[in-house]
């Protein structure tokens, strides 16, 4: 007797070959294992070499810096300062052009403001204009008892003539334009989209005065006091501590300010910067006027890290912002708090124009608006070159927010708080953007100011020895869920590879999917093998056999 035995097809394909199944299966994984390891390897050579790949040479770099600043300063030079940049409908910090024959009584008044010029001779601006302020009342009882006094924004001017370094323009060149003169400054102006979010918060009813800024040093400058104006060939003059004063005491004269219980000195950028330096000032002036008023500093996009460029255009960069701040302390003899002064003294007395520095010596209470991932600093702090390069640029916000922490730790009295989030903006950040503050329910920026200034003022914030009131986010950059839909937008200082424009959550999926594809790829295979041995072998097409031995 014989038995007839079938087998299955990969059995018979074997038999042609003469290859064994085992030897066949290990072949499938072992080609799936290298077509996984080629995928992870082709996915680890891109996520190191792709920004090299699309980087642009550093001397390309270098000329298209310089070649941009003379297209710009040729347009400038061009101009009349009657005209200069006024041709625009839009200042720097959302103030928009009046139409002349726009009826006083269409939107909401409140988003109309007034020029006045300054009554104090010495409040004047890069060209030897006067120093202004664009000005509505307070609303209802509440606005009538609390101003804000907004400090324009616009960097600064970081050379006399020459090119200037990172973060401004030469002071020549800037004295012909908007942010060095006023000559050309509307009658009336409003309030554009910017300060829509303001309009639902408290802070819509407050009184408001949007001061001009025109002195390149944060209205800090008390430079050319008593020399000539820019007009008849000498230097620029840079006289912004005096628009501030000669500001207060406009205000408290004329526009209710003796009557204020609440005065919030605010600013964007370069103006937050002014507000941080000027505080202190302002609350001992009103108080030598008489006035009781709680003042408080509200600094939005102001921090800005004390970090030496590395290797910038391949070599140490010629135009470092450290130097372009020194260049702004010395040239426009900026006035810097006493304290700070003396513990900062000599050559290093320009470290209290960052704010790292300022921080620790300012009696009055201060709430600081921050991206850790600023998009100004990004390309003027960090550089250019290392913003595209996506662990440098977490390192640099790591430090950003490092510095924060032990400045308002150290703040020495007076409360302290911040809003510190992870969206890369710059300014006017105030709808969307929301923090936590521990375990509390997101806020927005102004709704965490607004919980800070009530605490604030009834005395439950601190600084010194109670912990400052801090909302913030967590996340790695680029963080698309750190920042409301549109706001972030890649580019000049951002992501310059797909890869790096990818969520790190995704990121993490591709680098672990393809490793979690080898092995699933493994085990697949290893069950299919298993579950083979264990089945019975079966026998040609029927299942049957024939027993030779009881005859056919």
């Amino acid at each position: 007797m014989s038995t007839i035995t079938s087998s299955s097809s990969l059995d018979i394909i074997v038999a042609d070959t003469g290859m064994s199944p085992l030897f066949t299966r290990l072949r499938v994984l072992l080609t799936t294992a290298v077509a996984a390891i080629l995928l992870y390897g082709a996915y680890d050579f891109a996520h190191k070499n792709i920004n090299k790949a699309v980087a642009p040479r550093a001397e390309d770099m270098h000329a298209d810096f310089v070649r941009s600043m003379a297209v710009r300063f040729d347009r400038q030079a061009s101009k009349e300062p009657s005209e200069g940049l006024w041709a625009s409908e839009r200042m720097p910090n959302g103030l928009m052009r009046t139409p002349p024959d726009m009826p006083a009584d269409v939107g909401d008044d409140r988003r109309i403001l007034t020029l006045h010029r300054l009554n104090d001779t010495a409040a004047t601006c890069l060209d030897g204009t006067q120093g202004a302020f664009y000005y509505r009342k307070g609303h209802a009882g509440i606005g009538r008892r609390h101003h804000l006094i907004y400090l324009q924004g616009g960097a600064w001017c970081t050379s006399e003539k020459s090119t200037p370094r990172p973060g401004g323009e030469s002071c020549t060149d800037r004295a012909k334009g908007m942010m060095g003169s006023t000559s050309g400054d509307w009658p009336t102006a409003r309030l554009g989209s910017d300060w829509d979010p303001l309009f639902a918060s408290s802070l819509r009813d407050y009184s408001l005065a949007f001061v001009r800024y025109c002195d390149g040093a944060s209205f800090s400058g008390t430079a050319g006091e008593g020399a000539a104006g820019a007009g008849d060939g000498s230097a620029p003059r840079s006289r912004g501590d005096a628009i501030v004063r000669a500001v207060v005491q406009q205000l408290f004269e004329s526009h209710g300010l003796d009557k204020a219980d609440t005065v919030v000195l605010a600013g964007g950028s370069a103006g937050a910067l002014g507000a941080l330096l000027q505080v202190d000032r302002v609350a001992d002036q009103l108080e030598r006027m008489g006035s009781r008023a709680k003042v408080l500093a509200l600094a939005d996009s102001g921090v800005f890290l004390h970090h030496e460029s590395p290797n910038f255009f391949g070599k140490e960069h010629p135009h470092d912002y450290v130097a372009s701040m020194r260049f702004v302390h010395a040239h426009h003899r900026v006035a810097v708090p006493e304290a700070c002064a003396v513990e900062n003294a000599g050559d290093d007395e320009y470290r209290c124009l960052f704010a790292e520095h300022l921080i620790p010596h300012i009696r009055s209470p201060i709430f600081l608006l921050q991206s850790v991932f600023d998009a100004w600093m990004l390309g003027n702090v960090l550089s250019p070159a290392d913003s595209t390069h996506v662990p440098r640029v977490n390192a640099f916000g790591d430090a950003v927010e490092t510095a924060m922490a032990k400045a308002l730790s150290s703040k020495k009295g007076g409360a302290a708080g911040a809003f510190v989030d992870r969206c890369r903006h710059h300014c006017f950040s105030w709808r969307g953007v929301e923090a936590t503050q521990g375990d509390g329910a997101p806020a927005t920026q102004l709704q965490a100011f607004e919980s800070f200034m009530t605490a604030a003022r009834s005395g439950d914030a601190s600084g010194g020895a109670q912990k400052p009131m801090v909302w913030r986010q967590s996340g790695a950059y680029p963080c698309m869920k750190c920042c409301p839909p549109g706001l972030f937008v890649p580019g000049a200082g951002g992501a310059t590879s797909l890869w790096n424009t990818i969520d790190p959550v995704s990121r993490k999926w591709i680098k672990y999917g393809s490793i979690g594809l080898l092995i699933w790829c493994f085990l697949a295979h290893a069950i299919k093998y298993l579950r083979t041995r264990r089945r019975p072998r079966v026998t040609g097409g029927h299942s049957h056999s024939h027993d030779h031995s009881r005859g056919g």
